[in-house]
């Protein structure tokens, strides 16, 4: 699962601690004293709590009007925690404000009624890194863009998307700059499933090396406000914000008020005095004396960050934030995925007159791989007909593996990638057995299902079928339509390559699985309709 995408409502005292939320929560607290008391209570995002506790301390026992005195419980909780309990929790058992990170996370509360009242405070989205790589890069004189700094330059750290709103910002800021287009969405998940390597760097490992100045540091995508607080801690920091020439998203810090069921009630005045006060002038003066930025976009600069206004990204509406991250949670999802790629000879014909159908597949399956994450299975079959001196009709080139696991001195990754590169050495045969390859395949995936993951056959192939004595059309989608399991899909993409490829027929093949089906003739295409398979193999 991928962040903001709301989980199942469920209720109950047990259940609710044997999933592990405390119902002794934070926000309910009985106060005494000679005016009897108005208690309201205010959980925030972590980084504001001095910040808020600041503003509220003067407020605590102000009078209301109504005999009673206000007394306000301020708490900070992840706003990733506000979220699980408020799907556990009803109205009643809210805070009276919350001020998380991010509007974002608003859309995944449906429990409490939100009121949004005013941005407490914002921070854009920044890289972060060394003082000593900035200079290296020339970064202080002419910065990157957001594509730039994450197309690979340098090792990028990425926050935890599930629990994080600036990973989810840092992405759809990628995503706008580059156009919004099937382009951009392959771009977004490269650089989310190159964050995930086993050999990415930790945002921690990424902050040691920035404050001691380290020339080798990675970059670290990450909210202003963090970089200002790591480097107010130290005696001496030379981690540095570099803000993107095409401008950053920001969290925003909305004040969010859970509506009460009684206007006028002594509760929601007291609110409304809190309120009043977290939009006050005195109030934005603690906000920018804190490293973040007030409602202008004005921020008190120092300790690695600037002061002057920031070039802004608008966050999308909705439904595209919506659409965009079903289509990144589908990329990420593990695969278990069967390539099988055509060797017959007609393989070595060129496309574009400047590289052969083989090594067309076989780079852009590269490049599709590197798309998967390192738990997902791969395994890779070449065919033809007569492929071998048996007769055998496919050749198992690797079998399902894990693309992370170790295999002698490499990766199980590094060794598909490696036979995908040298297609042209396995080339041969006398025809083209692609409905024998093709049952085969699917019965091989079947019984290799992993539950746990997206299952699916992706097959190569340039031309028609060239079997004589092999199993017909009809014969295999009837076949076909026998091995589907509703219970265990398992999605059949097949990629017809130049002007031989007959689409009729592979939409045939494919249909059973409820699986798609391209043929392209041109080479600039394929990558991008490989990312059209990977986005759509579990719909």
């Amino acid at each position: 699962m991928i962040v903001f995408v709301a989980g199942t409502v469920l209720a109950g005292p047990r259940l609710a601690r044997a999933l592990g939320f405390s119902l002794d929560l934070p926000w309910s607290s009985a106060v005494g004293g000679d005016c009897p008391p108005t208690p309201i209570s205010v959980v925030v995002a972590p980084e504001l709590l001095s910040a808020v506790q600041s503003i509220v301390r003067p407020l605590q026992g102000a009078a209301l009007g109504d005999g009673t005195c206000l007394t306000a419980a301020v708490t900070a909780e992840a706003p990733a925690d506000t979220v699980r309990k408020a799907q556990l929790l009803p109205a009643e058992r809210a805070p009276q404000l919350w001020i998380p990170d991010s509007s974002l996370w608003t859309r995944q509360v449906d429990q409490w009624p939100l009121r949004p009242e005013t941005s407490f405070a914002s921070s854009p989205l920044v890289i972060t890194t060394s003082a000593a790589v900035v200079r290296q890069l020339g970064w202080a004189a002419h910065p990157p863009t957001w594509a730039g700094a994450l197309s690979g330059v340098r090792p990028v750290a990425m926050p935890d998307l599930q629990n994080n709103a600036s990973g989810v910002l840092a992405v759809l800021g990628l995503w706008q700059t580059l156009g919004k287009t099937a382009a951009a969405d392959q771009a977004v998940a490269a650089a989310v499933l190159a964050s995930t390597r086993s050999t990415a760097p930790t945002p921690k490992r990424v902050i040691d090396a920035a404050v001691q100045n380290d020339a080798e540091t990675p970059l670290l995508v990450t909210s202003e406000i963090n970089v200002f607080t790591t480097n107010r801690k130290q005696s001496s920091s030379q981690m540095v914000a570099v803000y993107p020439q095409d401008g950053s998203p920001s969290l925003d810090y909305p004040v969010l008020r859970v509506a009460p069921r009684l206007q006028g009630s002594s509760r929601s005045i007291a609110t409304d005095t809190v309120v009043g006060a977290l939009e006050g002038a005195p109030a934005r003066e603690i906000v920018r004396r804190s490293g973040f930025r007030d409602s202008s976009g004005t921020g008190a600069g120092g300790a690695g960050v600037r002061a002057n206004a920031v070039t802004a990204l608008s966050i999308p509406d909705p439904s595209a934030i919506t659409a965009f991250l079903e289509r990144l949670q589908s990329l990420v999802r593990p695969s278990h995925m069967t390539v099988v790629i055509d060797v017959s000879l007609s393989m070595k014909s060129l496309i574009g007159g400047k590289i052969t159908r083989a090594q067309l597949a076989g780079g852009a399956a590269v490049g599709a791989g590197n798309l998967l994450s390192d738990n997902s299975s791969v395994g890779l079959w070449i065919f033809s007909r007569n492929l071998t001196p048996g007769g055998s009709f496919y050749r198992q080139l690797d079998a399902l593996a894990p693309l992370s696991a170790e295999e002698g001195d490499v990766t199980h990754r590094d060794s598909v990638n490696d036979h995908l590169k040298s297609l042209g050495n396995y080339l041969g045969g006398d025809g083209t057995a692609l409905y024998a390859t093709s049952l085969a395949a699917m019965k091989y995936a079947t019984e290799q299902y992993d539950a746990a993951s997206v299952n699916s056959v992706v097959l190569f192939t340039d031309g028609v079928n060239d079997d004589p004595g092999g199993i017909s059309l009809q014969d295999l989608t009837t076949k076909l339509t026998l091995l589907t399991d509703p219970q265990k899909p398992i999605r059949f993409v097949a990629v017809g390559i130049g002007p031989d490829a007959d689409l009729k027929v592979l939409q045939q093949i494919v249909a059973p699985s409820h699986g798609f089906a391209y043929v392209t003739t041109a080479p600039d295409e394929l990558k991008t309709i490989l990312f059209d398979a990977l986005a759509r193999r579990q719909q």
